[in-house]
């Protein structure tokens, strides 16, 4: 009894040091929902009592999830800090701030010194958050281009949400400020991850020279560039790989 108690101390433990901060992604999902169903209700007259039922439930998950990451926070400060320094997991930071300016925007049709509040600190916090992911970015040490993925839209691009609560509570100029930031970032960081993902691009694989596929690729390619210039030879192929890729060459497929 007394080691099955420590075991599940242990366990729990364990979850808690792993408890990722990309959780906050789940606040943005039904954060959106809630106000999906919030202007469905007024444009499309469909019943309310799905975008009432959705905002408490939307708090109510977010206030869970801090905690237990406060938690975190609190106990295993290396852990915290590691993501802090991983290239994938650091864009999911944002992620609070954006919960809470979303949280603010479904809350604002039912109270609006409640959503005020809210706002002012996701505001602040993500503000504080972009700094930072800039300044990471900026002195990237250990970042390569395939570290590029669209959850680095979250720290930056996410500033044009700021707008859609900001500028109903009065503060035009800070929502402006911030939505100019969020659509120049748009822009690079569309272009950059675009280029990595471009659907038509070849998918690149190492194959053995040895084997069976190189040759009839060799061969294949042969008889394209004989098709190109006219000639048909029947001369055998030879497959030569360069001295860099002695073992293994990378082939467009």
């Amino acid at each position: 009894m007394f080691l099955s108690a420590i075991e599940a101390q242990h366990m729990n433990a364990s979850r808690l040091k792993h408890f990722p901060v990309s959780f906050f992604s789940m606040i943005m999902g039904m954060a959106g929902l809630t106000i999906a169903w919030q202007k469905a209700g007024q444009v499309l007259n469909l019943p309310a009592v799905f975008g009432q039922l959705l905002a408490p439930l939307t708090v109510a998950t977010f206030v869970t999830l801090l905690l237990f990451y406060s938690l975190k926070m609190v106990r295993y400060r290396q852990a915290v800090n590691a993501e802090l320094h991983n290239p994938v997991k650091l864009n999911f930071f944002p992620a609070i701030s954006i919960s809470l300016l979303l949280i603010s925007i479904a809350l604002l049709p039912l109270s609006e010194p409640l959503a005020h509040g809210l706002w002012l600190t996701g505001v602040i916090l993500h503000f504080v958050i972009t700094l930072y992911v800039m300044r990471v970015w900026i002195h990237h040490e250990h970042f390569e281009i395939h570290h590029i993925n669209p959850a680095w839209f979250i720290p930056v691009v996410g500033n044009v949400l700021i707008p859609i609560a900001g500028s109903p509570l009065g503060y035009h100029e800070i929502s402006w400020f911030f939505f100019s930031i969020g659509m120049v970032f748009w822009i690079v960081l569309f272009t950059i991850i675009f280029n990595r993902c471009q659907p038509w691009r070849a998918k690149r694989r190492l194959v053995d020279p040895s084997s069976r596929e190189a040759a009839l690729f060799s061969r294949r390619a042969l008889r394209q560039r004989e098709n190109k210039v006219g000639l048909r030879t029947r001369r055998p192929v030879i497959w030569e790989p360069s001295t860099e890729q002695q073992r293994a060459c990378e082939v467009v497929a």
